[in-house]
């Protein structure tokens, strides 16, 4: 039996609901808009989104609880009392998977020099798990793309000479995280 998290706990309701179908409807702009910057992303792009969409549609119904909805690392405070989380403002009902994704998304993007990355991830999967149950794979590995998408996109946007070049290097990460699942 899991245990509800802080959020699920606390007597305040989201009014927003952010799904699948939220996150498909947010990732097929920025694919639009990634597409037109940089044309020749078009057919993974396509591919990308075709496979979010069969992830989302393969999902179990009904897992949707109040979440965070942006907890990467910044969004936390270490204290006297231990880690806690700030700026509720994405605070919804959405899956759990969103939460645990933006996190580790983010963090993929850390200096692997500097932070063992992968153990960081797996420590927070792993503790997020002993505190609310498990996480659907496919779709973790769904919102990770979607996170890895929009990284793409705000990369094509970059006044820089490799901004191209660092576009394709986050959609294929997001395809490779798909592939890595299956």
């Amino acid at each position: 039996m899991r245990t509800k998290t802080s959020t699920e706990r606390s007597p305040l309701r989201p009014s927003e609901l952010h799904d699948g179908e939220t996150q498909l409807a947010r990732s097929t702009r920025y694919a639009a808009e990634l597409c037109r910057r940089i044309p020749a992303l078009a057919d993974d792009v396509a591919h990308l989104l075709a496979q979010l969409r069969a992830l989302h549609r393969a999902a179990a119904p009904g897992r949707l609880r109040p979440i965070h909805g942006a907890p990467h690392a910044h969004q936390w405070l270490d204290g006297p009392a231990g880690l806690g989380l700030v700026d509720f403002d994405r605070h919804c009902f959405g899956d759990p998977e969103l939460d645990v994704a933006t996190f580790v998304a983010e963090t993929d993007f850390e200096d692997r020099a500097r932070v063992d990355v992968d153990a960081l991830n797996r420590a927070f999967v792993d503790a997020y798990e002993d505190v609310a149950g498990p996480l659907d794979p496919a779709l973790l590995a769904a919102y990770r793309s979607h996170k890895r998408l929009a990284k793409a996109l705000k990369a094509s946007r970059a006044p820089r000479a490799d901004a191209a070049a660092k576009a394709t290097r986050n959609l294929r990460r997001a395809l490779r995280c798909l592939k890595e699942m299956s």
